[in-house]
């Protein structure tokens, strides 16, 4: 018993020495084997690998006992999480007669690092102090942040062999062979870690194996078969397999739904890589329920081989199966929900829907869902995990890591765990329909979830819930019964000269079902041009084109009648439209007519612009803008983002709120009011102006508060008004007070103080002979007009009573023009209204020439009461 006990412990450190292999799956390095070295500056992570631990800058190692040299395999996995240089490198000691593997010693190590975009995988040989390089291994191969795997065989004849897998897998490649037999034993095997203070932490290590070389007799062993997406069917090995192991012959392709029925549905098998496999299915096979089942010999590079069969099952989901059906993207202020975003999805099926590993996500971040059933016809909150607590009074709740909702707009996709699209939505502030909901605390929901026909946009609305929204139960807005109606035309344009394009509200029937005696084109312009329809198109679900036989004019307006307008459930009306074809607007035809500044307190300013031409114009391309102190151009402010149609002497106002107008003002024609952006306008001074597409100006006025009446008694809420189109913008006398007996404005219509040019005598005449300057809108002005033969006159215009007494100096030494007017509002030289009487206007008139033409004309001022 004595002789077989000593054997015994003489054994237990022979064994102990004979191998290391070490996956810090223990959690230590003390034991099994043990590691001693810089023990305080090492760790084992939460992955069980072995990583430097410690801090500042320097050298730090690691040894344990080996005496094997001859015959052995070294093998281990290694990640450096920066790029290598001579300052953050790394050496794994192979052999060493020396324990502290930063003293001189004996041995051979594999070296990473210092040759920065050329560092590779290198042997060396160390001897005490002097280093030899044994395998120079690949360039680069070690350059970017490595994650390696290292193989290193020694054979008894000297040989070197070295290998690398450079994505850290056991795909090994030769980077170099060497004959080198200087030393023939060893102590110990180890890592030695050179390192800055950034990098203290970014040394890890796994799977150290030195022992006899492992030799690969197994197969190829199936790790993976599962389906990709609805289309692809993925199979992955634990190692390299030999190409064109599997073909289409060993897959066949059955339906659940139909067990009965097998069909051959496989397009393409092909390698991705050495590992893995994907078979293609046509896409005519595309069902939610598919199963593949598939039996295989497959064989590594070896020739080693294995056997496999088995199958797999698709349940996909149809589109829609689960939809999106209420968003919050803006909850602040909240009424009494919690303040945070939601987004609520919906069961539509009658089955039950596993939502683990499904994806929802937009432009910025995607989130994936843990494990959850969607039982059918319910809804379920998603919310950020955080927030999960908070919804949980309200119904089923998942908490992910939401992405974040943009309150004006976003997108947001919903796949299923194949990254097939289940739903998805593009929003906008706009869906709200309310501006007051639209400034937060109310959430989107959808009004009616079964009506597939309808684009979002028409089938959003904001919460009429008090709460806020209906999270976890039916929408406040749902209503199934909507959007089951005939389409409606969103749009009618010209896209070229003779391309007709309209864009419904619903996805329409296919334009090839409709036939051409049901479309007809007519011109009101020009009723006897004939015009026939060539081609039709769809591009997209709910837009038609229709090309006609020649092109379509400019400023002329053409009837569009389609007998049977139909959307993709076959519900349809008949359209008999007008398609307008406008003409690019200039400073010809648009100008600015009215203007109100200085609005009633809480009230809003306008701008009246008029059509002067016989043109159809456009405004989607012009534009109100701002000047600064520079007269340079601020900020342009599109009148409208859509086709927005001005006809010949029509009028429109633009405000940022066309109610407030209406309420204040007589409107004729409220259809003419446009709610749009307008730039802040000064109650003493300001300019207004109109630009296009290319910021050619269009019109400008330079406006103060000076042009007003002098006798009003309060100028807020009075619009200035143009007197003649004829007439410059800029004129001051071009402008006056809007009458009291008008309101004070005429948004919509003609103007209170308008008046036309139309010379009843030669060169000048007033008009009219009697006037009132009482602000009742009737004759308040007296307009001296002018008409001479040529240009380049200058004078001055003075006014007289009765008794030859100077009343007004209204122009002295002025330049006139060919023809034009000047305005004479009953107000003397010392600002005061002039008695009611006969008075005398006086012209003294003077050209280059050296001529002087003197004209005297009556009139009669009226004082009203």
């Amino acid at each position: 018993m004595y002789k077989i006990f000593i054997l015994f412990l003489f054994y237990i450190p022979a064994l102990s020495f004979a191998q290391i292999n070490d996956d810090f799956s223990d959690g230590d390095f003390s034991t099994n084997p043990v590691w001693i070295g810089n023990t305080g500056s090492f760790s084992i992570n939460a992955g069980y690998q072995l990583q430097l631990d410690t801090h500042g800058s320097g050298v730090k190692f690691l040894a344990t006992k080996n005496t094997l040299i001859q015959n052995i395999e070294w093998n281990f996995w290694l990640k450096l999480d920066f790029d290598p240089s001579s300052n953050n490198q790394l050496r794994i000691y192979l052999t060493s007669d020396e324990k502290d593997l930063t003293k001189p010693l004996n041995g051979y190590f594999i070296k990473v690092g210092e040759n920065l975009a050329r560092d590779g995988i290198d042997l060396y040989r160390q001897e005490g102090s002097d280093e030899t390089l044994i395998i120079d291994g690949m360039d680069a191969h070690a350059a970017k942040k490595p994650e390696l795997r290292i193989k290193v065989l020694h054979k008894t004849n000297g040989n070197w062999e070295l290998y690398s897998d450079t994505l850290g897998g056991k795909n090994f490649a030769l980077e170099g062979i060497s004959l080198d037999t200087t030393i023939k034993t060893t102590s110990f095997f180890g890592v030695h870690c050179k390192f800055t203070s950034s990098n203290a932490h970014n040394f890890f290590f796994d799977d150290f194996y030195v022992g006899a070389e492992q030799v690969d007799t197994i197969g190829p062993k199936l790790v993976n078969a599962n389906f990709l997406t609805r289309s692809k069917f993925q199979i992955q090995f634990d190692e390299d397999i030999l190409q064109d192991s599997i073909d289409q012959s060993d897959f066949t392709i059955i339906s659940l739904t139909s067990p009965d029925y097998t069909y051959h549905a496989i397009s393409q098998v092909r390698m991705i890589n050495s590992k893995t496999v994907h078979i293609d299915i046509s896409p005519e096979y595309f069902i939610p329920h598919t199963q593949i089942i598939y039996y295989f010999k497959v064989f590594d590079l070896l020739g080693n081989y294995t056997t496999a069969g088995g199958f797999g099952n698709f349940s996909g989901l149809n589109s829609k199966d689960v939809i999106i059906n209420e968003i919050m993207s803006d909850p602040s202020p909240a009424n009494t929900l919690p303040e945070t975003e939601f987004i609520e999805l919906f069961n539509t099926t009658n089955n039950t829907i596993y939502l683990k590993d499904f994806i929802i996500s937009d432009p910025s971040k995607q989130a994936i869902f843990p494990d959850f059933n969607l039982q059918p016809d319910k809804y379920v909150i998603l919310c950020d995990v955080n927030d999960t607590s908070l919804f949980i009074p309200y119904g089923d709740v998942v908490g992910i890591s939401l992405p974040s909702l943009n309150n004006a707009s976003d997108i947001i996709i919903l796949k299923d765990k194949y990254g097939s699209l289940v739903d998805s939505i593009s929003y906008s502030d706009t869906w709200y329909k309310e501006d007051e909901k639209k400034e937060g605390g109310w959430s989107l929901e959808l009004i009616n979830p079964t009506e597939n026909c309808l684009f979002d946009e028409y089938n959003w609305l904001a919460s009429e819930d008090k709460t806020g929204g209906t999270p976890g139960q039916l929408n406040s807005v749902y209503d199934p019964s909507y959007g089951f109606d005939p389409p409606q035309i969103h749009s009618l344009i010209i896209i070229s000269d003779s391309i007709i394009q309209i864009t419904s509200n619903k996805k329409l029937r296919n334009v090839d079902d409709i036939s051409f005696s049901l479309l007809h084109i007519q011109s009101s312009t020009h009723p006897k041009e004939n015009i026939s329809l060539v081609t039709k198109r769809q591009p997209q679900p709910n837009i038609y084109e229709l090309s006609c036989n020649k092109p379509l004019e400019t400023n002329s307006i053409y009837q569009i009648q389609i007998d049977s307008f139909m959307d993709c459930n076959n519900m349809y009306r008949e359209i008999d439209t007008q398609l307008v074809i406008p003409v690019q607007a200039d400073s010809a035809n648009l100008l600015i007519n009215e203007i109100l500044f200085n609005p009633y307190p809480n009230g809003f300013d306008f701008v009246e612009i008029y059509n002067r031409s016989n043109k159809i114009i456009d405004l989607q391309n012009i534009s109100i803008v701002s000047f600064n102190d520079s007269m340079q151009m601020k900020s342009a402010y599109p009148i409208s983002t859509h086709a927005k149609i001005l006809y010949p002497e029509e009028y429109i106002v633009i405000t940022e709120n066309p109610a407030d107008i209406e309420a204040r003002y007589l409107c004729k024609f409220p259809e003419r009011l446009f709610e749009t952006k307008l730039p802040s306008y000064a109650d003493d001074e300001g300019i207004v102006a109109l630009i296009d597409q290319n910021n050619n100006l269009i019109d400008l006025f330079h406006y103060t508060e000076q042009m007003h009446f002098a006798l009003l008694d309060e100028e807020e809420g009075v619009s200035l008004e143009r007197i003649n189109f004829d007439e410059k913008t800029n004129n001051p006398s071009n402008w006056h007070s809007a009458a009291s007996s008008y309101g004070y404005a005429t948004p919509t219509y003609q103007n209170s103080q308008f008046s036309e040019i139309n010379p009843a005598e030669k060169e000048l005449w007033l008009d009219p002979k009697v006037f009132s300057p009482n602000g009742d809108g009737y004759h308040d002005l007296l307009i001296i007009h002018y008409a001479f033969r040529s240009a380049n006159n200058f004078g001055r215009i003075r006014i007289f009573d009765i008794a030859g007494r100077l009343v007004k100096e209204l122009v002295n030494n002025g330049l006139f023009g060919m023809e034009g007017f000047y305005i004479w509002d009953g107000i003397d030289n010392t600002g005061e209204i002039s008695p009611s009487g006969v008075y005398i206007v006086v012209a003294e008139i003077n050209n280059l020439n050296g001529n002087t033409n003197k004209y005297k004309r009556s009139c009669t001022l009226v004082k009203g009461h």
